[in-house]
């Protein structure tokens, strides 16, 4: 009887499972079905469209839907290839909201972002956001080896070759650890084969170097930070500073920015306020205005 218990126990235990992951996937398809559709552009562009990275937003109104109301509002800025442009503000002022729409990812009201005098809308998404780079604060990954998180889009994939992949490793640090774990298994042959499982092999900061690692294999003209160093020790930080300023020096770098000393040296800030832009200029400059915006991040310390 006993045993008989256990086994309808165990039957219950299950259909409860089934019965709660039917409930989850039933919620995630309601909420795919009311996510607004992405604005798709259906124009022709030249093969080496963004091949410089300039960028120019003329008087932008943007929402997360187009029935949504607008979170961004007459934005105009104009940002030069090469050039490093820090987006600032308190939290919900809009900056990772500007930073949605350079990406194609927010319902654009009224205005245009040009992308090397391309209207953005104009042109697919996928190829947009082939030709940027996103470093983000949370990285993610995919199941799979550390090869493929490594190339996660299409163009890097079928471009990038094993000994850059081990390159881009060494640079950030981690190609010894991930050859230790090779060496000590029969299955994975190469650093790179080993089956990443980042929860158990990797810190948050470590996770944050490989998805610098997957973005130094990228050929985008635009890279863009949202505080990438949240979770890295000084030793680390100072690291990734510098490989930023090396690697993709003569590429236009836009980084959300919370802890102001990083982006010092940088050529622009822009601040932004309730969904504006209420100050542009260089960052030593704003930084000594009386009364300022930027200078009253700089002395809360950026929060």
């Amino acid at each position: 009887m006993m045993a008989l218990g256990e086994y309808l126990a165990d039957i219950v235990q299950s259909w409860t499972m089934f019965d709660t992951s039917m409930g989850a996937v039933a919620r995630i398809t309601d909420f795919s079905k009311k996510l607004p559709q992405e604005q798709q552009g259906h124009g022709s562009s030249k093969e080496d469209w963004f091949a410089h990275g300039d960028i120019d937003v003329k008087g932008l109104t943007a929402s997360y839907s187009p029935t949504a109301d607008p979170i961004l509002r007459d934005i105009n800025l104009s940002f030069k290839a090469g050039q490093k442009i820090a987006i600032c503000g308190r939290t919900g002022s809009g900056k990772s909201s500007l930073a949605s729409a350079l990406f194609g990812l927010l319902h654009i009201q009224s205005g245009t972002i040009l992308a090397d005098g391309y209207d953005i809308t104009k042109v697919s998404q996928d190829d947009l956001r082939n030709r940027m780079i996103a470093l983000p604060q949370d990285p993610y990954f995919c199941p799979g080896t550390v090869r493929s998180n490594l190339a996660l889009r299409e163009v890097e994939s079928t471009t990038v070759t094993d000994q850059e992949m081990l390159s881009a490793l060494d640079k950030v640090g981690l190609k010894s650890k991930f050859e230790a774990l090779a060496a000590a298994s029969v299955s994975w042959q190469t650093a790179l084969d080993v089956t990443l499982n980042p929860s158990d092999m990797l810190t948050r900061g470590q996770q944050q170097l490989f998805a610098l690692a997957r973005s130094l294999l990228c050929k985008g003209q635009l890279l863009m930070i949202d505080e990438a160093t949240s979770g890295l020790d000084a030793e680390s930080d100072r690291l990734v500073q510098r490989l930023i300023r090396s690697e993709f020096k003569g590429r236009t770098i836009v980084a959300v920015a919370h802890r102001l000393l990083t982006i010092m040296d940088f050529d622009m800030v822009v601040v932004m306020d309730a969904g504006r832009v209420v100050e542009v200029g260089c960052p030593a400059e704003l930084r000594d205005i009386e009364g300022g915006r930027f200078a009253a991040l700089v002395r809360s310390g950026g929060v």
